[in-house]
Order: C-alpha cells, then sequence, then structure tokens
C-alpha cells in the first residue's frame, strides 16, 4: 500500500504542475502569451535547427512548439503531457527526482523560463541540466526582476544578477548576453550562458589545480 504523505505530495506536485496555482494551462498560457512569443522571438537569432532542445519546466510546451526550426524538442516538468512533437519527461525538481531516462550530454539548447525562483535546491538543478547539456551548448534562462517582488527561497542568489552570473560561473558556465525583458507583470532578467567543461571552473578561492581535477562546486567543496 502506498504511504499516504508519499500519494499527498504526488497528488499535490501533480496539481501544482498540471494547473498552476489552479488555473488551467491554457488559461495561465494566454496570461503569458506576450512572454512566450518574446521568448521565441530572441531564440530564433541563434538560428537553433536541427539541433535537441530541452525547456525544463516547459509546461504543455508551448514555447517548444512555438519555435522554428526542424529541432527535436524535449519537455520535462512535473506532469507528463502528451504531444506528437515533444518527448515529454517527468520531473520533481525541488526533490532533485529526474528521470533516468534523459540522456546525458545530448542538448545543444537548454531552456529555463520562470523557474528557478521557485526550486528549493538551485545547486542541484543547474548541476542536472549541465549533465543533459553538450559542451559548448547554450543555457537560456530567465527569472523576475527584483521589482516585481516575486518571492523566493533565495533571494541574494538571483539580485542583484551579478550574484546569478558569479554561481554560473562557478558552474563551469560563461555569460553570453544579459537584458531585461518587459512584460505585463513588470520585468524578467534574461540571461544566455555557453556551457563550459568542469576545467573552466570559477570558484571564488580556487585551490591548485593538481587537487581540483575536472571537478564540480559540491566536490571541491565537500571532497
Amino acid at each position: 500500500m502506498a504511504d499516504k504523505n508519499i500519494l499527498n505530495t504526488k497528488q499535490k506536485v501533480d496539481g501544482f504542475y498540471g494547473h498552476e496555482h489552479g488555473i488551467p494551462m491554457p488559461e495561465y498560457e494566454q496570461h503569458h502569451i506576450g512572454r512566450y512569443n518574446d521568448t521565441t522571438k530572441y531564440l530564433e537569432e541563434y538560428g537553433i535547427n536541427k539541433q535537441k532542445v530541452c525547456d525544463m519546466g516547459c509546461g504543455s510546451g508551448y514555447i517548444l512548439k512555438s519555435m522554428k526550426g526542424d529541432n527535436e524538442l524535449i519537455g520535462v516538468d512535473g506532469t507528463l503531457f502528451e504531444d506528437n512533437k515533444i518527448k515529454f519527461y517527468k520531473a520533481n525538481f525541488d526533490y532533485d527526482i529526474f528521470s533516468e531516462d534523459i540522456p546525458e550530454k545530448d542538448v545543444d539548447h537548454m531552456l529555463c523560463f520562470e523557474t528557478i525562483e521557485h526550486l528549493t535546491n538551485p545547486y542541484n538543478f543547474i548541476l542536472e541540466c549541465k549533465k543533459m547539456m553538450k559542451d559548448n551548448s547554450y543555457f537560456h534562462i530567465s527569472y523576475p526582476a527584483e521589482i516585481v517582488q516575486h518571492n523566493t527561497f533565495y533571494p541574494s542568489l538571483l539580485w542583484p544578477t551579478t550574484n546569478f552570473i558569479n554561481f554560473m560561473k562557478q558552474m563551469s558556465f560563461r555569460i553570453e548576453r544579459e537584458f531585461v525583458m518587459p512584460t505585463r507583470f513588470g520585468a524578467v532578467h534574461f540571461f544566455t550562458f555557453k556551457n563550459l567543461d568542469w576545467s573552466s571552473i570559477e570558484m571564488r578561492y580556487p585551490k591548485p589545480e593538481e587537487d581540483n581535477g575536472l571537478k564540480p562546486p559540491h566536490e571541491q567543496v565537500n571532497g
């Protein structure tokens, strides 16, 4: 018999991701369609075609389906949606439960829009995203500007934005572009990073190379 607490947690997770605070997904998407369309236009600048594109926290996959080009589309979220254009995987980002079927070093463009501010463990989330990405691939990520006054578990990680950029450098990403995108709800900070291997890691207090090797931060700090 399933544990009652586990079942309740699963129901809450499915309900949250599937209906976004009780709002049916199509209605939720209509509230944000301007931001989605602006995001899609920005991605067009990268000429993405015949590549693998993954959207973390994709909802029903509106942005993926709106992209031009003949790409392989991957969507990851807390609820499995159905669409013949997208391969969906289920994940519970807060509990670091990612599908074991998700391939590693496979993605050319990773997308993550207005998701990281909701997470209790952003480090593990970014680490899991990095595992899925090819070297020199792109990570397009955004979150609300501070003027929106969106509560988050780790405000000092996101604001000022230099903190987030330094965090991503520590995860061995290189900042390619940063800008503010106006939305009907205020504004979002938008970033594009390039994924580098661990030899490019930028720890605040680096140790001699022979002590580090190609190690992610949690191994350097606790190793």
